[in-house]
């Protein structure tokens, strides 16, 4: 049993001719076909990546919440009221981070303004030496083209 490649691309450039003379109608079935087949065999390689990638729970010495782990010898039984209760706790230390965040730099904002207003103004005068004028020298005047 041995493929003979050149006849299946030979075969595969007539049909692809026979599509492109075909009419509208047919050209969108195809489309539409060739479309759901991509995104078919692009969720299934999706899913085959995401089923290798991530970890299994019934594998798993312990369940990992957002309240903290629990053990498979406790009840691991699920109820909205449960998960309610772990979306306010991770909500609330949110809140907590940007609180602790916000004080923290509006600390670091009262130290930087206080020390700019306690902040001693110093002025230097310089003597003529240092000061760029010209000292009563006459500049003679250039015509211009």
């Amino acid at each position: 049993m041995s493929v003979d490649v050149n006849k299946i691309v030979r075969d595969a450039r007539s049909r692809l001719r026979k599509l492109q003379r075909a009419d509208d109608r047919t050209k969108k079935r195809y489309l539409v076909v060739a479309s759901a087949a991509t995104m078919t065999l692009v969720i299934g390689l999706w899913f085959v990546y995401l089923n290798l990638s991530l970890p299994r729970v019934n594998e798993a010495e312990s369940v990992v919440t957002g309240v903290g782990v629990l053990n498979q010898d406790e009840e691991t039984e699920e109820s909205f009221i449960k998960v309610l209760g772990r979306g306010f706790v991770n909500v609330g230390q949110g809140f907590n981070k940007q609180f602790v965040r916000f004080r923290d730099s509006l600390a670091e904002g009262l130290v930087f303004l206080n020390n700019r207003i306690g902040k001693v103004k110093e002025f230097s005068f310089q003597g003529e030496e240092l000061n760029f004028t010209f000292k009563e020298e006459a500049i003679p005047p250039t015509s211009l083209p």
